[in-house]
Order: C-alpha cells, then sequence, then structure tokens
C-alpha cells in the first residue's frame, strides 16, 4: 500500500500521497483506514495527491459508474459532506479522476469532487490557506 495520510484538524482537511503503481481498491483501503482514524470527522475535505503514481488500468468512467459502488458500499456516506480534490500530473490521469468525479453526478451523493493538474488551486478548492504546507509523516 504505498500511500501515506495525515489529518489536520485545524484546516479540517486529510491530506493523502499515492506512489508507486496504484493498486485497484488502494484508495478504497485509505478511506477505510481514515474513517477508523481516531482524527477524523466527518466532513473533512480530502486532498488526494495521486502525481507520483500509476493509476490502475481498470478505471474509467464505466468502472467508477457501475463497478466501484459495489466496492465502496457506505465509505462515501461515511465521509459526509466534504469536498474530495484529486490532483494528477498528467491529461490521462486528469481524465480518470475528472471521469471519477462525474460518475455520481446524477446520485444524491453529498461529496462535491473535482480533478486538478496545479495542487495550488486544489488547496485554494479546499479552502487550505495559500501559505499552508503540505507535511507528510516519515
Amino acid at each position: 500500500m504505498p500511500y501515506e495520510f495525515y489529518i489536520d484538524r485545524n484546516v479540517e482537511t486529510v491530506f493523502i500521497r499515492h506512489s508507486g503503481e496504484m493498486l485497484l481498491d488502494e484508495a478504497l483501503d485509505q478511506i477505510e483506514e481514515m474513517l477508523n482514524s481516531p482524527l477524523y470527522i466527518p466532513g473533512f475535505n480530502i486532498l488526494r495527491d495521486t502525481r507520483s503514481a500509476s493509476l490502475p488500468a481498470e478505471w474509467n468512467y464505466n468502472w467508477f459508474r457501475e463497478i466501484s459502488p459495489n466496492r465502496v458500499g457506505d465509505k462515501f456516506l461515511r465521509l459526509g459532506r466534504c469536498h474530495a480534490a484529486w490532483g494528477t500530473n498528467s491529461g490521462k490521469d486528469f481524465r480518470i479522476a475528472h471521469q471519477a468525479s462525474i460518475s455520481d453526478r446524477l446520485s444524491s451523493s453529498i461529496i462535491q469532487r473535482q480533478a486538478f493538474t496545479d495542487i495550488s488551486k486544489a488547496l485554494q478548492w479546499l479552502d487550505v490557506p495559500d501559505d499552508y504546507k503540505i507535511i507528510y509523516p516519515e
């Protein structure tokens, strides 16, 4: 599981960084670990940074729309009303992140999702202060 995350209660945001080859359910495993953390409060915003990761080949609009919901279960409901930003580093990965963000647009989802190629714009969208420094655990 090549990811790390930390929860900053001061900015009510969870910062997640993936690296290497992402596994098919890695993001869901990370969400479950986050939900079980005593530091996590439903409604915190989320920044998922995959700029240093290779996304699974299976991920596309159909996967997010048809297959993923069966794997997700109630995890997204347990996140509460929040913003979830997904940072990418290529047009191909941006397309995948965008497909994920629109896959449940016509549902009753309470999570607002958006894909970004510029992390500073993602942080701004999440209302994280401009001078905030992301420091992942070592």
